[in-house]
């Protein structure tokens, strides 16, 4: 099951509209640990939802990784 493992304070404005980004993770099959953003339209939307950013061999790793993201690290998922 995934879990939110960070939220975002701040609002990434884009083309599409507004959006609070979150990182979220779960524990894969393989057992490794994925984590990827979910963007929250401030305008309730449908949540935007990116690639695998980020695999990690422990769930510890994957909370680091979370912890040291940008929001300009955000927006580039974004575009992506």
């Amino acid at each position: 099951m995934a879990e939110v493992l960070r939220s975002f304070d701040e609002e990434i404005r884009h083309a599409s509209g507004v959006y609070r980004p979150r990182v979220v993770g779960r524990l894969a099959a393989d057992g490794m640990w994925e984590g990827w953003f979910e963007f929250v339209p401030t305008d309730g939307r449908k949540v935007v939802v990116s690639s695998v950013e980020s695999r990690q061999p422990e769930r510890s790793h994957l909370e680091y990784w979370a912890q040291g993201l940008t929001p300009v690290y955000a927006e580039g998922a974004l575009e992506r």
